[in-house]
Parts: C-alpha cells; sequence; structure tokens
C-alpha cells in the first residue's frame, strides 16, 4: 500500500506533530489550528547539543507569549503543546496534559514539573505567569535530550494553551558549543 503525497489543499490536523496540509508550519503554528494567535518575544535560548545522537544537550527557552489578552490562560484547565522547529524540521512536538500542572498560588505562575523528561520529550520544567496587564511569561528547560538537529541558525517556538497559540522565530548564533539568543 502506498501513502499518498501531502498536497497543498490537505486539511491541518491539529495534534498529531505532522504537517498535514504541507504549508511548512506543523499544528499550532499553523494558524488553522487556533483561535487566538499572537507573535511570541523570544527573550533567551540556550541550547548545548552534546555528542551526535547522545541524550546530553540541555536547552532553555524564555519568553513573553502574548503583550496582552492571555490574562485567562490557565494550564491546569486547558493542554499546552510545545513546538520547536528549524530548517531540519519539527524538532520537539510535546503536549503536556492539564492535569500535570499546578498553582501554589492564586495569583502565582502555573508550574509543570517532570524530573525524568519523559512526559515532554525531555523538557523537565515549564512555567506560565500571567500578568495583570494580560501578557504572559514563558519558560522551559530540558536536559539530557538529543539536541544534534538543533544546530541550525534559526529556531521557530510555538506555544499553546488552549485555544490559543504563540509563536517566534529567532537567529541563533554559535558561543563555543552553545547556540544563544540574544
Amino acid at each position: 500500500m502506498e501513502a499518498s503525497p501531502v498536497t497543498a489543499t490537505s486539511r491541518e490536523d491539529c495534534g498529531n506533530c505532522v504537517d498535514d496540509d504541507g504549508d511548512g508550519r506543523t499544528d499550532y503554528e499553523d494558524p488553522a489550528c487556533c483561535a487566538q494567535t499572537a507573535a511570541m518575544q523570544v527573550k533567551k535560548v540556550l541550547i548545548v547539543p552534546g555528542p551526535a545522537g547522545a541524550m546530553k544537550g540541555h536547552l532553555s527557552l524564555t519568553a513573553t507569549l502574548a503583550q496582552a489578552g492571555f490574562a485567562d490562560i490557565d494550564p491546569t484547565r486547558d493542554d499546552v503543546t510545545v513546538q520547536f522547529h528549524n530548517p531540519n524540521g519539527e524538532l520537539l512536538c510535546a503536549t503536556v496534559p492539564h492535569q500535570r500542572w499546578k498553582r501554589e498560588r492564586r495569583r502565582g505562575p502555573f508550574d509543570f514539573g517532570d524530573p525524568t523528561g519523559t512526559a515532554a520529550q525531555g523538557l523537565r520544567k515549564m512555567q506560565l505567569k500571567v500578568q495583570k496587564s494580560g501578557s504572559a511569561r514563558f519558560l522551559t528547560t530540558g536536559k539530557k535530550m538529543d539536541l544534534d538537529r538543533y544546530a541550525r541558525p534559526e529556531l521557530t517556538a510555538t506555544v499553546r494553551v488552549g485555544d490559543r497559540c504563540s509563536t517566534g522565530t529567532v537567529a541563533l548564533r554559535s558561543r563555543g558549543k552553545k547556540l544563544v539568543f540574544p
């Protein structure tokens, strides 16, 4: 049985980590999968790829998901998807169910933690902090990941919370064996 080719007229199937409609955008990078989109402002990225094929890489990303309009997002109610891609293609596409998030204080940040990294493809910590202004800060870190494919000059990050998505692309630069932004 031969697989049928993806055509530009295909429909994007949201949540399967595949570019079904062939437009170069996977799942929540594609506006067809989000009711509300926002431009992500990536503040800081650090990628230490590690040896090729080895599970020794480290990653951290800090970003503002939206300047406004995200005041009522709640990852304890809605699932969260994190996607990274570069010219190599989709690097990471992980959905964390809302049951895995917690919030210690009423106005405090939402936190996800997984010391093993198995729930989100190596990401061990995520934090979402909603500001009074409606902006939302996002932080994620991972270690013991195979990040060899990340060694390209461009990284696109997408974060979805419920039906809201934020995407941003940055140009990474080499600093020794690390890739960084800014």
